[in-house]
């Protein structure tokens, strides 16, 4: 009777044994899936901004050139010293305007990013070992 009764422990004991393995295997491949796909979200999230960043770069550059074009023509048109330095000075403000906009806008992406990425942090579960070093 007691070897049966030490029997069936040692099977239940074998078969826990196993369905608990059978457990930790799971959860490991689905972290390790979450994990994978919580890079391929992040780097959809940073090619997006590579090119939403090209973009910009490109809008900004033609903005540039339109502006320097209009400035020779500008210059071309003035006789006088004073209209080419009021041309001059006219052309610097928009120039620098165009840069503070451009670096707004530079500005803003990286924010936007930098709120995905947290957002994908907290979706998969992933701290930010970044605010962890802090």
């Amino acid at each position: 009777m007691s070897h049966r009764i030490l029997g069936i422990l040692a099977i239940l004991t074998i078969f826990l044994v196993g369905q608990t393995w059978v457990f930790a295997e799971t959860e490991k491949n689905s972290q390790q899936e979450q994990k994978t796909q919580f890079k391929a979200d992040v780097k959809a999230v940073r090619d997006q901004l590579r090119s939403e960043r090209d973009a910009l770069k490109s809008k900004y550059k033609t903005k540039i050139e339109t502006l320097k074009t209009s400035r020779q023509n500008e210059l071309n048109s003035a006789k006088t010293p004073e209209e080419q330095e009021t041309v001059n000075q006219k052309y610097r403000q928009e120039l620098k305007t165009l840069r503070d906009n451009a670096k707004a806008d530079r500005k803003s992406l990286h924010e936007n990013f930098k709120q995905t990425k947290e957002s994908l942090r907290s979706k998969y579960g992933r701290p930010n070992k970044d605010k962890d070093k802090k």
